[in-house]
């Protein structure tokens, strides 16, 4: 039995956001990751709820966004519906947010998984590339 991931972050590289170059990190531990930061099913329920269906990526109408203190992690949570391709500011935002979610990671798949898309993020940007959180 083949098992998928629920998403998938890519380098972009800058001169066309269709180009994709070989660099992926597969997402298999979602929830955890999320958990890594405080975020759990129950929030994301509550969230939908308050929000809309596929509104976790967006702000909500009062300025509040999923994981407070993480607004890249808050824009790319659709990941697995929409793509969201990051700015090189957004790209860099990212190491910072993964860097500090790393200490409470709540399973070794989500820490692994954060450093991944630490080290893709930080590769992104030595090749002047942004990120793309997008579906398998």
């Amino acid at each position: 039995m083949s098992i998928h991931p629920l998403a998938v972050v890519r380098v972009v590289a800058p001169s066309s956001v269709n180009r994709v170059l070989p660099d992926s990190v597969p997402i298999f531990a979602y929830n955890d990751i999320y958990a890594s930061v405080g975020v759990n099913q129950s929030d994301f329920a509550r969230w939908e709820q308050q929000n809309g269906m596929y509104s976790l990526g967006s702000e909500s109408k009062d300025g509040a966004i999923l994981v407070p203190g993480f607004p890249i992690l808050s824009k790319v949570a659709d990941m697995y519906v929409d793509p969201v391709t990051l700015t090189s500011e957004e790209t860099s935002a990212l190491v910072e947010e993964c860097e500090r979610a790393l200490p409470h990671a709540i399973s070794e798949t989500a820490r692994q998984e954060l450093e991944d898309i630490r080290l893709l993020a930080q590769r992104a940007l030595n090749a002047s590339a942004v990120i793309r959180f997008d579906q398998p």
